[in-house]
């Protein structure tokens, strides 16, 4: 089972730059965006 964990480890790292970079961004842009929507039409 640990073995299993340091694969899926060592597999996230190699490809975080490549994949998980732009998709937390956008996750992050997105919420930020909702937030700001929100924010202005309760205004």
């Amino acid at each position: 089972m640990a073995g299993c964990w340091q694969i899926i480890a060592h597999v996230w790292h190699r490809e975080s730059g490549r994949v998980y970079l732009p998709l937390g961004t956008s996750l992050v842009l997105s919420v930020l965006l909702s937030l700001l929507f929100s924010f202005l039409n309760r205004k």
